[in-house]
């Protein structure tokens, strides 16, 4: 089952910044019910306020944190061969679609649909299909390279 979460817009620059991860961390248990090949589709607000697609995150396993760790105990690493961030900027809005999804938030500002407990949000097989034809010509962010060992 795919996923779509909303990234706050100082996160996903804070993890550019120190290197990508390819993992998220989530109080939220809904995390977990992630299967291994899922999709966690990301999205965040730029400085313009413009919401677009950050990232896709293709499920290569799923952990536990320590019962005290900041984030929560719920964790997904990406496969790094298929997960992908994208370049925020040249985007066009993600909102309108993401409105006409099956979950259909309703909040004024979309990032409110996603707060506390609903910050990971379940989505059909269908809004999948749609969310990957947004992504299909997106630009990757260049910053979200591994580097060898």
């Amino acid at each position: 089952m795919p996923l779509i979460y909303y990234w706050r817009s100082d996160n996903y620059y804070r993890d550019l910044d120190e290197g990508a991860s390819y993992h998220l961390n989530q109080r939220n248990s809904t995390l977990h019910e992630l299967e291994l090949g899922d999709s966690l589709w990301a999205f965040t607000r730029r400085s313009d306020g413009t919401y677009v697609l950050a990232a896709e995150l293709i499920v290569k396993t799923k952990t536990f944190n320590p019962p005290s760790f900041e984030y929560g105990p719920y964790r997904i690493w990406g496969d790094l061969e298929k997960s992908r961030y994208f370049r925020l900027e040249g985007q066009k809005s993600i909102e309108p679609i993401i409105r006409s999804l099956s979950l259909k938030p309703t909040a004024r500002y979309l990032g409110q649909a996603f707060q506390g407990n609903a910050a990971v949000r379940r989505i059909d097989s269908e809004a999948h299909l749609i969310l990957a034809e947004a992504a299909r010509n997106l630009t990757l962010e260049p910053r979200a390279h591994l580097l060898p060992e």
